[in-house]
């Protein structure tokens, strides 16, 4: 077999893979794609909500937590900044 015969094998051979993957690419497309514009279409929206009562305040002038404070206290092993 020559070095040709070998070329002309692997260009066949990659053919086909192209032509499956492009197969397989199109049979996925064509299962996902969504119906045209014509066909019969539902869209279901949610209900509105009507007479609800909204209630705006002041944004506050401080923070309420300016400082946080751990509720656990350990006990440092020697070397870690304790003496």
């Amino acid at each position: 077999m020559t070095a040709d015969e070998r070329n002309k094998r692997t260009r066949y051979a990659m053919a086909g893979v192209g032509a499956i993957a492009l197969a397989i690419t199109g049979a996925l497309g064509t299962m996902v794609a969504q119906p045209s514009i014509g066909g019969a279409q539902t869209v279901l929206l949610p209900a509105a909500n009507l007479g609800e009562t909204v209630t705006r305040t002041a944004t506050p002038s401080e923070l309420e937590t300016s400082v946080a404070k751990p509720t656990v206290k350990v006990k440092l092993p020697k070397g870690y900044g304790n003496g």
